[in-house]
């Protein structure tokens, strides 16, 4: 028996389903995981002697060296991933290590069911003067380098 128009849709909008904006959302969260960790571990944790430095200078009336609201470790913190929203607000306290914001992050990305825009933010008002390269651990910078990796890396999906 014939298959009628009908049939022929609904198989057709499962394939889509299935096939094509399944496959989609895999590859949104797949770029999306591999972005948080590659700037996660390029992001500078900062450097205990120059924090004691700055504290002392601050102490002497001095100019500090570092900029305002910097600690070491807040950078980490501060990469949020967010669907479909431009995040707003800069997070408080700090994760050297990564451990919690690349969990935090990874439970956003699977929260990702269809394609959608998903941000990969750091809100800071010094992440400016470390991607261009103040910090002695990122002379490169962090979402530079990590596009072009992602971009070397995923520039043919099959």
């Amino acid at each position: 028996m014939a298959k009628d128009a009908k049939s022929w849709k609904l198989e057709i909008d499962e394939f889509m389903k299935d096939e094509v904006v399944g496959r989609a959302v895999e590859v949104q969260q797949t770029i999306m995981q591999d972005a948080l960790i590659k700037v996660v571990d390029k992001t500078p944790r900062g450097n205990r002697a120059r924090w004691k430095r700055n504290i002392e200078r601050l102490q002497k009336g001095l100019k500090g060296l570092l900029p305002k609201g910097y600690v070491g470790g807040h950078a980490v913190k501060n990469w949020q991933i967010t669907i479909n929203r431009r995040p707003t607000n800069e997070v408080q306290g700090t994760d050297a290590g990564g451990n919690d914001t690349v969990s935090k992050g990874m439970q956003r990305v699977r929260q990702i069911d269809e394609p959608c825009i998903a941000y990969l933010s750091n809100l800071l008002p010094y992440m400016n003067r470390l991607e261009g390269g103040w910090s002695k651990s990122a002379r490169n910078g962090i979402v530079g380098p990590t596009v072009r990796e992602l971009l070397q890396k995923y520039r043919r999906i099959r």
